[in-house]
């Protein structure tokens, strides 16, 4: 079993702070580094949860491999539409409407935050991703404070999912 508890990439992220901090690692280096960190272990929980449930609900496994290398290639990316639909192919979009209703009206949680967040990350994540750091110019890179927020906040969204689709097991 994968172990994707969130502690273990906010411990990467403050590795890379404390390097920072002490100047054994550049800042843009630092930075962005932490946000692909994160930004990674987003899209392996987002797959983790998809295929933990293709595992428990399809017994052929032939099939599991089919229906997970599909998920696979829906979309790369973590935006809420992505994920959305990965979750549409393996729930179904009935499923997933009933799931979204609940989270807006049985939680406290704020769905359109979790959204916008994920976006957030997406968009910086691939400015980030397609180019090479230019040390010593001014970049606008998240800070740490900052991402440790926005990793809380997308980690409470996938718990609420999690929580839902286990239900539907």
């Amino acid at each position: 079993m994968v172990d994707l508890d969130v502690r273990k990439v906010k411990k990467n992220i403050k590795i890379l702070e404390k390097l920072e901090k002490s100047s054994a690692l550049e800042i843009e280096l630092a930075r962005k580094l932490a946000l692909i960190e994160c930004c990674g272990w987003i899209e392996e929980k987002m797959h983790h949860m998809i295929f933990n449930y293709i595992d428990k609900n399809i017994i052929n496994n032939d099939l599991k491999e089919t229906a997970k290398k599909s998920i696979r290639k829906i979309s790369f990316g973590f935006r809420y539409p992505e994920f959305k639909e990965k979750l549409i192919a393996t729930l179904g979009e009935i499923e997933i409407i009933k799931i979204e209703k609940c989270i807006k009206k049985k939680t406290q949680f704020d769905f359109e935050h979790f959204k916008q967040v994920l976006s957030e990350l997406k968009n910086k994540r691939d400015s980030y991703a397609h180019t090479y750091s230019r040390i010593g110019t001014m970049t606008t890179h998240l800070g740490f404070y900052q991402l440790y927020q926005k990793l809380d906040d997308v980690n409470k969204g996938l718990k609420m999912f999690q929580l839902f689709v286990k239900r539907r097991e």
